[in-house]
């Protein structure tokens, strides 16, 4: 036996050559030395070892297929949404104008029937009684968020809807459907989508309770209502509340809990009771003594505070949320902070025009007479925006071109409607505030020329004096039909 056969290896005859491996022998590979790679290699035969060639290691990867069809399917969507979006065009041409593009500044005057205001829910919520404090989850139900005619939404299911209004059924037009639902959001339907998870950048860095807040003696907030109940506060008319009843609701829901409270409506009861107590404290209503008043009165104040300046409050569209802001907005007038004023209205107008207070059709579906308090609410807002806008020399949160809802209707009580018309009156002067504003201070408006600036204020001042003739006769009525005891202390909301 020769060398070779001894230890295993294969033998080799003179005229024989040894073989090339394509890579490192597997005792090379161990050892981690350089082998020459030939079969048997020179460390093998040094060390007396068999050589053997390493087990190759095969990855196992996904395979990637690129197909050549790919940029002919991308240019045929294209040409699928380039015929779509000719026939909309085409079709739109022929229909007749929206009918609920209305004049926003004709006010409704015939009767609403009653209806039930929905319940506004969040989870989690406590109220003790025992230490008077509130606290609990603060997730605030997010209702469906307006969105415009121009939004991707919209479009895509004016789109299906014009489509199955033609009749069309190909396999390239239904294709193209297909691949636009796929492209919206799933949650949005008819311009209104429910995406309010984008208010936070992790669902999980979200409250997880209510802040504290001190909550007014049980028996003092009982008194109060039953107070409510028998005469009605002028305050509520002034500050955009037109149900004299909103009060005890909230109260019941808060003191008496059958079901989770938001921190909007624990934000508008302390926002609503502050100004009822600096009503009954400036009118030494009896019914205040007994109690300390003064403690109650910074107690509500600091709450509202709280609520206002709380992210959930100031970020997540909620009705709710924004009676508690158009309280806030009041406070800090009142206090004579506009620029605070200036921030929590801005909050405010972002929600109304979120859920879609400013278009008609948003509403549609409401009952009258909560239709009537959104309306309310949003035409509020406006003249607060419109007034500050002026004060603060700032562009306007609403602007006239986007708006198309009504105004709420007028009351039929003797007592409520002059307030009703004192409201319009003021959403009026708003209006023309705005154009003072657009017409002659705007960064457009400071280029033009004095002779045409002459002439836009002869034009304002033209639409001025009829509306101040209108306003001294809404006033003669407030004066005669509402005079109370109420009316010293509430006409100041209308002359901020």
């Amino acid at each position: 036996m020769d060398f070779q056969s001894s230890i295993g290896g294969p033998s080799m005859g003179a005229n024989m050559s040894p073989s090339v491996l394509t890579q490192a022998c597997e005792n090379c590979r161990r050892r981690k030395v350089k082998c020459n790679r030939q079969d048997p290699c020179s460390n093998c035969l040094t060390s007396n070892l068999e050589c053997r060639p390493a087990k190759r290691v095969i990855e196992h990867r996904p395979r990637v297929v690129l197909s050549s069809n790919y940029q002919k399917s991308i240019d045929e969507i294209n040409s699928r949404l380039i015929s779509i979006e000719q026939m909309v065009k085409n079709i739109s041409l022929n229909e007749p104008e929206p009918t609920h593009m209305v004049d926003y500044r004709k006010p409704i005057t015939e009767s609403k029937s009653a209806a039930e205001t929905p319940t506004f829910r969040s989870t989690g919520y406590s109220a003790s009684s025992s230490d008077g404090m509130a606290s609990g989850s603060v997730s605030t139900p997010a209702p469906p968020a307006f969105e415009g005619d121009s939004s991707f939404a919209t479009q895509a299911v004016m789109a299906g809807e014009l489509i199955a209004k033609q009749g069309q059924k190909s396999n390239e037009i239904l294709d193209a459907l297909s691949s636009l639902k796929d492209l919206m959001n799933t949650s949005s339907v008819d311009g209104l989508s429910n995406g309010f998870d984008d208010l936070y950048f992790d669902q999980d860095e979200r409250p997880k309770s209510l802040p504290q807040m001190e909550l007014l003696p049980a028996q003092f907030v009982i008194s109060i209502l039953r107070k409510l109940r028998e005469y009605p506060s002028v305050h509520y008319l002034a500050y955009a509340m037109r149900d004299q009843m909103a009060l005890e609701k909230i109260c019941q829901a808060v003191y008496f809990p059958t079901e989770p409270v938001s921190l909007g409506q624990l934000t508008t009861m302390h926002g609503l009771l502050l100004f009822l107590l600096e009503e009954y404290i400036a009118l030494n209503d009896p019914i205040l003594s007994g109690w300390d008043a003064s403690k109650f009165l910074g107690l509500c104040e600091k709450n509202l505070h709280i609520g206002c300046q709380s992210y959930e409050i100031l970020a997540v569209p909620h009705v709710e949320n924004v009676k508690a802001l158009t309280l806030g907005v009041v406070c800090a007038q009142l206090s004579s902070k506009p620029l605070l004023a200036w921030t929590l209205c801005s909050a405010a107008a972002r929600h109304v025009f979120t859920l879609g207070y400013h278009r008609e059709r948003s509403l549609k579906s409401d009952p009258p007479d909560v239709a009537d308090e959104k309306r309310h609410l949003f035409w509020s807002l406006y003249g607060v925006d419109k007034n500050l806008s002026l004060t603060l020399g700032r562009a306007s949160n609403f602007q006239d071109y986007d708006i198309d809802t009504e105004y709420f209707s007028v009351s039929k009580s003797e007592g409520i409607a002059p307030w009703d018309h004192a409201s319009i009156a003021f959403i009026s002067l708003g209006r023309l505030q705005g154009m003072v504003y657009d017409q002659l201070y705007s960064a457009t408006a400071l280029k033009k020329s004095q002779a045409e600036r002459h002439a836009l204020i002869s034009n304002l001042d033209e639409q001025l004096r009829p509306w101040l003739e209108r306003w001294r006769e809404v006033q003669s009525h407030l004066s005669v039909d509402v005079v109370s005891p109420f009316l010293a202390t509430s006409t100041r909301a209308f002359e901020i």
